[in-house]
């Protein structure tokens, strides 16, 4: 007998569930261009805020049978993973988690993000940036 595969949307609760206050979680599913979702101090009971990967935020009620917007709000710039990379020190361990996990599609965006956070790093620095020709 098969069994049923995990809802995408299951796991995805159960990850951010399980963060326990640490937004990695979070923040790697809107990397990988899913949404989020989450309470700020101000949101109303019964609602949640669902963040899209490219900065779009609603106010939705959301339940099994899918989401209802209630309304659209102000957008946040979009997350870049690039932008807390802030030193040689970040890239390396960022790079090497990413080669541990072993998936090619994983390493090929962390090597994308390495490179944005090194040109980031040398505009700012007004240096040349590690592994520039």
């Amino acid at each position: 007998m098969n069994e049923p595969k995990d809802d995408p949307n299951e796991t995805i609760w159960r990850d951010l569930l399980l963060a326990d206050g640490d937004d990695s979680a979070a923040r790697e599913h809107l990397a990988v261009g899913f949404p989020v979702y989450y309470v700020e101090d101000d949101t109303p009971p019964s609602l949640l805020v669902k963040e899209h990967p490219d900065g779009r935020r609603e106010l939705v009620r959301f339940d099994k049978t899918g989401d209802e917007v209630i309304k659209m709000l102000a957008k946040c710039s979009p997350y870049d993973t690039a932008d807390y990379l802030k030193t040689e020190d970040d890239i390396a361990i960022y790079l090497t988690a990413a080669m541990e996990d072993g998936d090619p599609v994983l390493v090929e965006a962390t090597r994308d993000d390495a490179a944005r956070a090194r040109a980031r790093i040398a505009a700012m620095t007004g240096t040349k940036g590690k592994g520039e020709l």
